[in-house]
This record gives C-alpha cells, sequence and structure tokens, in this order.
C-alpha cells in the first residue's frame, strides 16, 4: 500500500516519521497488509482550517449536488468548504459493490469532471465511492 501524508512542513523528520511509522503500524494491523510506503509532503505554508460553506452559499452546494446526481445518483455525503480563498467540494457517492476498483476509480473522475464543470470556480474535488 502507498499513500502521502501531509505534515506541518517546519516539523522535524524524526517527528514526522514517528507519525508516518505510527499510522503505518495500524494499518499493517487493521489492514493485515505487510508493507506500506508513505510519501510524506509538505502541508501548504500558511494552511488554514477548512470551514463548511454550504448554509452560508446554498447555490454551491445546490450546483454541486445537481452534477453528483447527473452521474452517480444522489451523494452519500456532500460538503463544500471554503479553505482560505480556495473552494473545495468533499463527496461520498455510492456504488454497485462488485465494481472493480478501475470502474470505480472512473466513476470518481467522471463525479469531479462534472462538479469541475458546475462550479467553476472549485480548486478541489474529492470523490470516495463506497
Amino acid at each position: 500500500m502507498t499513500l502521502h501524508v501531509r505534515l506541518p512542513e517546519d516539523e522535524t523528520l524524526r517527528s514526522a516519521w514517528d507519525v508516518v511509522e505510527r499510522l503505518k503500524d495500524e494499518i499493517r494491523r487493521e489492514v493485515g497488509i505487510a508493507r506500506v510506503y508513505a510519501h510524506v509532503e509538505p502541508s501548504a505554508p500558511g494552511a488554514q482550517p477548512a470551514r463548511d460553506i454550504g448554509a452560508e452559499e446554498p447555490s454551491l452546494h445546490r450546483l454541486a449536488a445537481e452534477a453528483i446526481r447527473s452521474v452517480a445518483g444522489d451523494a452519500e455525503q456532500l460538503v463544500v468548504y471554503r479553505q482560505g480563498s480556495r473552494l473545495l467540494v468533499v463527496t461520498s457517492v455510492r456504488a454497485d459493490p462488485a465494481l472493480s476498483v478501475g470502474e470505480a476509480h472512473t466513476l470518481a473522475s467522471r463525479v469531479e469532471d462534472a462538479v469541475r464543470d458546475a462550479v467553476a470556480s472549485v480548486d478541489d474535488v474529492i470523490v470516495e465511492v463506497c
């Protein structure tokens, strides 16, 4: 298994590696995978907490929901976040459990494209297929 881990850019490698090793150990125990590799990336300088803006900007939430619905049906979860000036859409959609990982990835890409087409100002779209 491979994963990316974002940690504060000024954290020492020793401290970062303590976090990463605990995470890798937990994954190995819980999932039963023998090898877990982590690529550590610095979190964005000056990163700000993401704030759910669905209630403040319902039109953005509605546009994203309609785009998701057009590809994958109703979203299991949908949150529109603002992080500083960045706009993020995070969603979870249900799919047939018999889909392959490749087919699920294609579905996620189609949902991402639909959201980007519907919400021109979006900076990032994260789609979980479950």
